[in-house]
């Protein structure tokens, strides 16, 4: 799942990816004022082997504003890691 959020996120952000280490994804911050979605992906050990990921999108501007929406790309960037399908509408 790790692997697919780097992709993922490199291939699905107008913004450049600024840190990719074992544990965290990011990408640049969004421009104020500024539609396309800026990702965040975290991955915290659990113990035996097991890690939670957490993601997160936004863009400059208010979440409904973004495109596509905030929950939209959070949606299909989960949908990615777990599948490694896009869905439609997807770039």
């Amino acid at each position: 799942m790790w692997e697919r959020g780097i992709y993922y996120v490199a291939n699905n952000s107008k913004w450049r990816v600024v840190a990719e280490t074992s544990n965290l994804i990011e990408t640049e911050r969004p421009y104020t004022n500024y539609y396309a979605l800026a990702y965040s992906i975290t991955r915290e050990p659990m113990g035996d082997g097991r890690y939670r990921i957490s993601t997160r999108a936004w863009c400059g501007l208010k979440d409904w504003e973004c495109r596509p929406h905030a929950d939209e790309g959070l949606a299909r960037a989960k949908y990615y890691m777990k599948t490694g399908q896009q869905q439609n509408g997807a770039r």
